[in-house]
């Protein structure tokens, strides 16, 4: 004998189900960790985003730069998100540290991170997420990026 199917819930079926599978694609599609992810898939060039804001980019570089940041929503945010943050001390200088280092051309966001974390605590989270990417500092600066991102104007 076959065991009957189980009766469909209401909070896994209908209008509201479908609703609220609809908003969780919408918020990760518009998590900055998301968007650093495919920013990276679409051959952004993070580096000379950062050079850009630091403003030393010339050349080639600033004009990639140039088209990451109109081809890619992210790239703008990052871009922002970095000036802004450089303006101060906020999350232990982690974006000034970031503009610094594009300045002299050293890309090493783990020990930005690393360094931001011993001055404020609540970058400890970051140091962590991040540690692992040591051979990728690509992918270490896009989610670096991304957590700058995400606390937006916050500090």
């Amino acid at each position: 004998m076959a065991a009957s199917p189980r009766p469909a819930t209401p909070a896994t079926t209908g209008p509201a189900a479908f609703e609220a599978v609809v908003d969780g694609a919408i918020t990760r599609r518009s998590s900055p960790r998301v968007a650093a992810a495919a920013a990276i898939a679409a051959g952004c060039d993070l580096r000379a985003v950062l050079r850009m804001a630091a403003g030393v980019a010339e050349g080639a570089e600033k004009r990639r730069a140039e088209m990451a940041i109109g081809r890619t929503a992210f790239a703008a945010q990052a871009a922002a998100a970095v000036v802004r943050g450089g303006r101060g001390e906020g999350y232990g200088g982690l974006a000034a540290g970031l503009l610094e280092g594009a300045r002299q051309n050293r890309f090493d966001p783990l020990a930005e991170v690393t360094r931001a974390a011993k001055r404020d605590p609540k970058v400890a989270e970051l140091s962590t997420r991040i540690s692992t990417l040591s051979n990728d500092t690509d992918l270490a600066l896009a989610e670096t990026l991304a957590w700058l991102c995400e606390r937006g104007d916050r500090e």
